[in-house]
């Protein structure tokens, strides 16, 4: 019996890089609308996804060593899949540095005014009301 080796793991390897890009995509429209429970919930989905990952991907790899033909277009194919998710990670990355910007100037807005407050309380709380002793 003569038969070609079937290839069961490449499929199941794009179709999580698939899911990946989703949950990338998901997470930058989170942060972009400062949702950060669904940011978050995205960021631990990627950690359950990236060791199934990198278990097909060996798997999906050997298979290919096995089938022997076609490796570099395939290896070709898989790098253009990974460079586009690194490319979504680091706009995400740059949404992020963004969001943390503008909560830094929030902050340090606030942070200017509790001092005036301050300033303004001890303004006003040294001068006291004039009591008067005695009645004649």
């Amino acid at each position: 019996m003569n038969s070609a080796p079937t290839v069961t793991a490449e499929p199941a390897l794009f179709e999580a890089y698939e899911e990946w890009r989703q949950i990338i995509e998901a997470a930058g429209a989170a942060i972009r609308a400062g949702n950060w429970s669904v940011a978050s919930d995205c960021h631990k989905r990627i950690s359950v996804l990236q060791p199934r990952i990198t278990r097909l991907t060996n798997e999906t790899r050997q298979e290919w060593q096995r089938a022997g033909a076609g490796l570099s277009v395939k290896e070709r194919k898989l790098h253009a899949i990974v460079s586009g998710l690194i490319e979504l990670e680091l706009q995400n990355n740059s949404f992020l540095a963004s969001a943390k910007q503008s909560a830094r100037n929030h902050l340090d807005q606030l942070s200017r005014a509790r001092q005036n407050l301050k300033r303004v309380h001890r303004s006003y709380s040294s001068v006291r009301p004039t009591t008067w002793n005695s009645f004649s």
